[in-house]
């Protein structure tokens, strides 16, 4: 009897979870949907102080970016089985990239970066010994100090 009232309770109490997680995710969902974003704080909003891509894109591109993106995946995924480079849009996006997430005062040499990214970046990362030797270059360029070893 104790068994069976524990198992009622805990379907309503399960039951009655749920309700709440359904009610509280549809009200937040709506609420937040309707509010408008704050014009304060939007205004007070630095701009970005390092560019986001290099890709010249125009109106028509921005407004078709799905399409885009998949052109430009689909190229890039053709190039890369017949180990072709990136070309100097492609090098110059994974810099960019590199610069948003690295410290201000970091000590990279970017174009050492780029140019060793442009000699390997392209092969095979299957063949274990060539990857480990590129894998020591990139370490010279990208860590303090130069390297991983101690």
């Amino acid at each position: 009897m104790i068994n069976r009232l524990l198992r009622r309770c805990s379907c309503r109490l399960y039951l009655f979870s749920l309700v709440i997680i359904y009610y509280s995710a549809t009200f937040f969902t709506k609420t937040s949907s309707a509010m408008p974003p704050c014009t304060h704080r939007a205004a007070n909003r630095l701009p970005p102080l390092r560019k986001m891509a290099s890709s010249s894109l125009s109106e028509d591109d921005i407004a078709n970016a799905a399409k885009v993106m998949v052109e430009r995946t689909d190229s890039m995924s053709s190039r890369a089985k017949e180990r072709v480079p990136l070309t100097s849009d492609e090098l110059q996006d994974v810099i960019n990239s590199l610069h948003n997430i690295t410290p201000h005062d970091a000590n990279i040499d970017w174009k050492a970066l780029e140019q060793l990214l442009s000699d390997i970046a392209h092969l095979s990362h299957k063949d274990w010994h060539v990857t480990g030797k590129n894998s020591d270059k990139m370490a010279e360029i990208l860590l303090p100090g130069g390297g991983l070893s101690t």
